[in-house]
């Protein structure tokens, strides 16, 4: 298995993790004419695997400079 074939496959994954609030449409009806924002995807239709939550996505390392003092 290539590299770009591993990743290729991990996306379709992590685009297949549906939200299962709202369908994947990112709004909830709340009346006939009444809707809101799905706040469990922020709208965006997509949530994050179970295997990935909590876990952070950038991991930044700081130092401080002798500049800094």
């Amino acid at each position: 298995m290539t590299l770009s074939y591993a990743l290729l496959q991990r996306t379709n994954q992590l685009r297949a993790c549906r939200c299962p609030q709202c369908g994947g449409s990112g709004m909830l009806r709340l009346a006939d004419q009444r809707y809101r924002t799905c706040l469990d995807c922020l709208g965006q239709g997509r949530v994050m695997p179970a295997e990935l939550r909590g876990q952070p996505a950038v991991v930044i390392s700081v130092s401080a400079s002798s500049a800094a003092r």
